[in-house]
């Protein structure tokens, strides 16, 4: 397990250190992008302290190099509009300040599991494709343009096609665990990949239980 950890905290680094056996650490983002264009690594762990720009912009470069690697992001900021922004800049997860060491590491591996899930042959559910290999997905053959997030999101709905999902259940598979007190999120991004896979087709695949959750089918809940 090869991790890049880019953050100026000490304290973080010894975090890291102590639970994952390789750690390459720098400090801003330019040590950062010459890393991943030399090193491959299993994951990247990105403290927005070093610079929450800088940070963000490094995420969509690190996203045109390998779209699959898991990134994890440390943020002061908990608010949801920060959320969504770090998640929709490539983030796979994020922990916000002040957190307890054992529930990072355990978040880290919990995404760090759900990569590493064998991908085998493409995906398919009425007129949706998935190739969980590259990350893509189409409808009608037509390719849908999505974030990670949404990726993920639509991964899930695909695996659960016909089974009505809670919006507790969508947060601890495509987050890794519950939202606690910002599950409108949940609500934001299946508004998001609904606007891209249902928005003028005649059969709307993302219904709403009101109440309950969410249901992936090619019929209307009854």
């Amino acid at each position: 397990m090869k991790t890049l950890l880019i953050s100026g905290d000490t304290k973080l680094q010894k975090i890291v250190e102590n639970h994952f056996a390789e750690v390459h650490h720098v400090k801003d983002k330019e040590a950062g992008i010459r890393a991943i264009e030399k090193c491959k690594f299993d994951m990247v762990l990105l403290d927005l302290a070093v610079s929450r720009q800088s940070c963000l912009d490094l995420m969509n470069i690190i996203r045109g190099h390998d779209q699959s690697l898991p990134i994890m992001a440390l943020t002061e900021d908990d608010s949801v509009q920060e959320i969504i922004n770090i998640l929709n800049s490539g983030a796979d997860n994020c922990v916000s300040r002040p957190f307890e060491p054992k529930v990072l590491v355990a978040k880290i591996k919990a995404m760090l599991r759900r990569a590493q899930t064998v991908r085998g042959a493409d995906l398919m559910y009425g007129p949706i494709r998935i190739d969980p290999v590259k990350h893509k997905a189409w409808r009608d053959n037509k390719k849908i343009d999505l974030t990670q997030i949404e990726y993920k999101l639509l991964l899930f709905f695909v695996e659960n096609a016909e089974n009505i999902v809670s919006r507790a259940h969508i947060s601890s598979s495509v987050w890794e665990h519950e939202l606690d007190s910002f599950t409108n999120i949940i609500d934001v991004y299946v508004n998001y990949l609904r606007k891209k896979i249902d928005k003028g087709a005649d059969k709307k695949l993302i219904h709403t239980l009101r109440g309950v959750g969410y249901i992936f089918s090619l019929s209307e809940p009854q």
